[in-house]
Protein backbone atom coordinates (compact mmCIF):
# COMPACT_ATOMS: atom_id res chain seq x y z
CA UNK A 1 0.00 0.00 0.00
CA UNK A 2 1.06 3.55 -0.57
CA UNK A 3 -0.47 6.77 0.72
CA UNK A 4 0.00 10.16 -0.90
CA UNK A 5 0.43 12.78 0.29
CA UNK A 6 1.50 11.94 3.83
CA UNK A 7 0.85 15.50 5.07
CA UNK A 8 -2.36 17.27 4.06
CA UNK A 9 -4.78 19.96 5.17
CA UNK A 10 -8.51 20.60 4.85
CA UNK A 11 -9.73 20.83 1.27
CA UNK A 12 -7.21 18.31 -0.08
CA UNK A 13 -7.50 14.62 -0.95
CA UNK A 14 -5.37 11.74 0.29
CA UNK A 15 -4.93 8.84 -2.14
CA UNK A 16 -4.64 5.28 -0.84
CA UNK A 17 -3.15 2.89 -3.39
CA UNK A 18 -3.59 -0.85 -3.01
CA UNK A 19 -1.58 -3.32 -5.10
CA UNK A 20 -2.61 -6.97 -5.27
CA UNK A 21 -0.51 -9.59 -7.00
CA UNK A 22 -0.98 -13.26 -7.77
CA UNK A 23 2.18 -15.16 -8.72
CA UNK A 24 0.49 -18.55 -8.67
CA UNK A 25 -1.07 -20.22 -11.70
CA UNK A 26 -4.44 -20.55 -9.93
CA UNK A 27 -7.13 -17.85 -9.89
CA UNK A 28 -7.46 -16.50 -6.35
CA UNK A 29 -10.62 -15.11 -4.78
CA UNK A 30 -9.84 -12.76 -1.92
CA UNK A 31 -11.70 -10.50 0.48
CA UNK A 32 -10.05 -7.29 1.60
CA UNK A 33 -10.75 -4.76 4.34
CA UNK A 34 -9.46 -1.19 4.27
CA UNK A 35 -10.17 1.23 7.11
CA UNK A 36 -8.95 4.62 8.30
CA UNK A 37 -8.73 5.39 12.02
CA UNK A 38 -8.64 8.99 13.28
CA UNK A 39 -6.45 10.37 16.12
CA UNK A 40 -9.22 9.53 18.64
CA UNK A 41 -9.26 5.89 17.40
CA UNK A 42 -12.62 6.25 15.62
CA UNK A 43 -13.12 4.62 12.24
CA UNK A 44 -13.77 7.32 9.63
CA UNK A 45 -13.63 5.16 6.49
CA UNK A 46 -14.36 1.49 5.79
CA UNK A 47 -14.22 -0.44 2.53
CA UNK A 48 -14.77 -4.20 2.41
CA UNK A 49 -14.92 -6.00 -0.90
CA UNK A 50 -14.20 -9.22 -2.77
CA UNK A 51 -11.73 -9.43 -5.60
CA UNK A 52 -10.71 -12.10 -8.08
CA UNK A 53 -7.02 -12.20 -8.98
CA UNK A 54 -6.47 -13.81 -12.34
CA UNK A 55 -3.37 -15.50 -13.71
CA UNK A 56 -0.80 -14.45 -16.26
CA UNK A 57 2.51 -15.79 -17.50
CA UNK A 58 4.60 -14.42 -14.60
CA UNK A 59 2.37 -12.39 -12.28
CA UNK A 60 -1.16 -10.97 -12.25
CA UNK A 61 -1.38 -7.46 -10.78
CA UNK A 62 -4.50 -5.53 -9.80
CA UNK A 63 -4.30 -1.96 -8.49
CA UNK A 64 -7.01 0.02 -6.73
CA UNK A 65 -7.07 3.66 -5.67
CA UNK A 66 -9.24 5.26 -2.98
CA UNK A 67 -9.47 9.01 -2.58
CA UNK A 68 -10.52 10.57 0.73
CA UNK A 69 -11.52 14.21 0.68
CA UNK A 70 -10.24 15.88 3.82
CA UNK A 71 -12.95 18.25 4.98
CA UNK A 72 -13.77 20.00 8.25
CA UNK A 73 -14.90 16.68 9.80
CA UNK A 74 -11.31 15.40 9.84
CA UNK A 75 -9.57 16.29 13.09
CA UNK A 76 -5.95 17.41 12.93
CA UNK A 77 -3.48 14.63 13.76
CA UNK A 78 -2.25 11.20 12.72
CA UNK A 79 -4.57 8.84 10.83
CA UNK A 80 -3.78 5.12 10.73
CA UNK A 81 -4.72 3.21 7.58
CA UNK A 82 -5.40 -0.46 8.31
CA UNK A 83 -5.52 -3.09 5.60
CA UNK A 84 -5.68 -6.85 5.40
CA UNK A 85 -6.91 -9.47 2.99
CA UNK A 86 -8.24 -12.98 3.43
CA UNK A 87 -7.09 -15.63 0.95
CA UNK A 88 -7.70 -19.36 1.36
CA UNK A 89 -8.75 -18.75 4.97
CA UNK A 90 -5.52 -16.92 5.85
CA UNK A 91 -5.36 -13.30 6.99
CA UNK A 92 -2.57 -11.39 5.26
CA UNK A 93 -1.67 -7.94 6.61
CA UNK A 94 -0.19 -5.10 4.63
CA UNK A 95 3.56 -5.48 4.19
CA UNK A 96 3.85 -1.71 4.63
CA UNK A 97 1.72 -1.54 7.81
CA UNK A 98 4.41 0.35 9.78
CA UNK A 99 4.17 3.21 7.25
CA UNK A 100 0.42 3.14 6.59
CA UNK A 101 -0.58 6.53 8.00
CA UNK A 102 -1.02 10.17 7.07
CA UNK A 103 -1.25 13.45 8.94
CA UNK A 104 -3.98 16.07 8.75
CA UNK A 105 -2.25 19.33 9.58
CA UNK A 106 -3.88 22.49 10.83
CA UNK A 107 -2.09 25.68 11.72
CA UNK A 108 -3.65 28.97 12.73
CA UNK A 109 -1.61 32.09 11.98
CA UNK A 110 -1.85 35.85 11.97
CA UNK A 111 0.17 39.04 12.32
CA UNK A 112 -0.37 41.37 15.28
CA UNK A 113 1.70 43.86 17.31
CA UNK A 114 4.75 43.42 15.05
CA UNK A 115 4.76 39.64 15.59
CA UNK A 116 3.74 36.68 13.48
CA UNK A 117 1.84 34.20 15.67
CA UNK A 118 1.53 30.53 14.68
CA UNK A 119 -0.47 27.90 16.59
CA UNK A 120 -0.41 24.16 15.90
CA UNK A 121 -3.90 22.71 16.47
CA UNK A 122 -2.64 19.12 16.06
CA UNK A 123 -0.89 16.91 18.62
CA UNK A 124 1.80 16.17 16.01
CA UNK A 125 4.89 18.16 14.99
CA UNK A 126 4.47 20.15 11.79
CA UNK A 127 7.21 21.41 9.51
CA UNK A 128 6.41 24.65 7.73
CA UNK A 129 7.98 27.47 5.76
CA UNK A 130 7.55 31.20 6.20
CA UNK A 131 7.98 33.48 3.19
CA UNK A 132 9.06 37.09 3.55
CA UNK A 133 9.68 38.56 0.12
CA UNK A 134 12.20 36.22 -1.50
CA UNK A 135 13.44 34.88 1.84
CA UNK A 136 12.16 31.50 3.04
CA UNK A 137 12.59 30.28 6.61
CA UNK A 138 11.96 26.61 7.50
CA UNK A 139 10.67 25.84 10.99
CA UNK A 140 9.08 23.07 13.04
CA UNK A 141 6.33 23.54 15.59
CA UNK A 142 5.49 20.94 18.23
CA UNK A 143 1.97 19.66 18.80
CA UNK A 144 -0.38 22.08 20.56
CA UNK A 145 2.39 24.69 20.56
CA UNK A 146 2.07 28.42 19.94
CA UNK A 147 5.05 30.45 18.75
CA UNK A 148 5.52 34.18 18.27
CA UNK A 149 8.11 35.46 15.81
CA UNK A 150 9.34 39.02 15.53
CA UNK A 151 8.35 40.74 12.30
CA UNK A 152 5.88 40.28 9.49
CA UNK A 153 5.92 37.28 7.18
CA UNK A 154 3.90 37.33 3.97
CA UNK A 155 2.99 33.66 3.47
CA UNK A 156 3.05 30.32 5.27
CA UNK A 157 3.55 26.96 3.53
CA UNK A 158 2.77 23.57 5.06
CA UNK A 159 0.98 20.23 4.53
CA UNK A 160 0.88 19.33 0.83
CA UNK A 161 2.48 22.61 -0.29
CA UNK A 162 -0.48 24.64 0.96
CA UNK A 163 0.48 28.30 0.73
CA UNK A 164 -1.63 30.86 2.52
CA UNK A 165 -1.46 34.58 3.19
CA UNK A 166 -0.68 35.61 6.76
CA UNK A 167 -3.18 38.35 7.51
CA UNK A 168 -3.20 41.03 10.16
CA UNK A 169 -5.48 40.41 13.15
Amino acid sequence: MSIYPKNISNGENVIIHLRFSNKSKIIQKIRYVLSVIDPDENQVFLKEDNLVLGVEKEEFVKQLYYSLEIDGNFKPGKYIVQFYLVCKGHIIESVTKDNDFFFVEKLEYYYSNEKTVITNISNEKIKFKLHEGLNIEELTINGKEKIELEGKYDYIEYANNKIDLIEEK
